[in-house]
């Protein structure tokens, strides 16, 4: 199965639960999708970062425990962490 509608994805992540994270860096989000690559959720960065902050991320990594989220962002040239409850 082939996924479509990005702009141009910098950086790809699979989570321990199979979970697909695509980085679209043009789009300034994270679309995630289940193993059988249908859509579940969409993360707007400019909604979760706030501040009007403008942004382009490049990468994801999660820690073993789906707590911790690290992005890389090449606009601001920094990582943002993010942690989940």
């Amino acid at each position: 199965k082939k996924i479509s509608g990005f702009n141009k994805i910098t950086g790809v992540y699979v989570d321990r639960h199979d979970l697909v994270y695509a980085v679209d860096a043009i789009n300034k989000n994270i679309k995630i999708y289940d193993t059988e690559l249908n859509l579940k959720w969409i993360w707007d960065l400019s909604t979760i970062i706030g501040g009007g902050v403008e942004t382009e991320p490049e990468d994801i990594t999660i820690s073993n425990d789906d707590k911790r989220i690290y992005l890389a962002e090449v606009n601001k040239h920094t990582v943002v962490y993010m942690e989940r409850n």
